[in-house]
């Protein structure tokens, strides 16, 4: 439905101006093709237009007068049915020629999801996989063997994944993949998988104490001694 919006002005007419579209990296620590939990990324299989049957991030085109923010949560809403997610800006794309079809810039998103919550999602569509992500300068493995992404995907997700570790460098797991409660051993489990390399102990301790308050709680896991659980600090 039509808003009451502001009459364009003649003097706009005089800009050609590009497209908008927006692309969301959303991001899951999943188990990998061997079993081991791995940091992956939702993707979902273009079904009409430029790349049709190609795999790529979850990304739509701006409708008029539409909000981006709006426009992610309708394209991860309807061409994934993820709700309840919040997504943050990256970047621009504005390459002239990254799109063959004309000039269309992208605002590159990203946003988080527990496994638990899109596993049911991702099992109950053939539209939908994901991209396993290997190593500390990142390489994908994409759904059916695919080589690349289209649309500069590979580098919208390449600025995402780099986003996500410079916060886990700092905070303890700020996209709250554990949960309210965890131990520093899972803590630092976390970590190594975001930064996919092994942390050492008493540094990433060292590194984390600042920002943990002990809950006086032992867990009772069977992995291991019992162990102090901690939460996060408000700042």
């Amino acid at each position: 439905m039509q808003r009451n919006w502001p009459l364009e002005s003649p003097e706009l007419a005089k800009f050609r101006g590009a497209h908008v579209a927006i692309d969301v990296a959303l991001l899951t620590i999943a188990p990998g093709p061997e079993g081991a939990e791995t940091l992956a990324a939702l993707a979902h299989k273009r079904q009409d237009g430029l790349a049709a049957g190609q795999w790529a991030l979850v990304g739509r085109m701006l409708r008029e007068r539409e909000r981006l923010a709006e426009a992610v949560q309708v394209a991860l809403r309807e061409k994934a049915g993820i709700a309840d997610v919040t997504p943050r800006q990256l970047f621009v794309l504005d390459e002239p020629t990254r799109d063959s079809r004309g000039w269309v810039i992208s605002v590159a998103h990203i946003a988080t999801c527990k496994w638990r919550d899109l596993e049911p999602i991702v099992a109950a569509s053939q539209n939908l996989s994901l991209i396993y992500i290997h190593g500390n300068s990142p390489r994908f493995t994409l759904p059916e063997r695919q080589i690349s992404l289209p649309f500069e995907n590979d580098l919208i997700l390449k600025h995402a994944i780099s986003d996500m570790r410079m916060r886990y460098q700092k905070n303890p797991d700020p996209d709250c993949f554990l949960g309210d409660e965890f131990t520093v051993r899972e803590l630092r489990a976390v970590h190594e998988i975001i930064m996919s390399m092994k942390l050492d102990k008493d540094m990433f301790r060292r590194k984390m104490r600042d920002q943990l308050s002990p809950t006086g709680i032992i867990s009772e896991g069977s992995m291991g001694k019992p162990a102090q659980l901690f939460k996060r600090r408000l700042s």
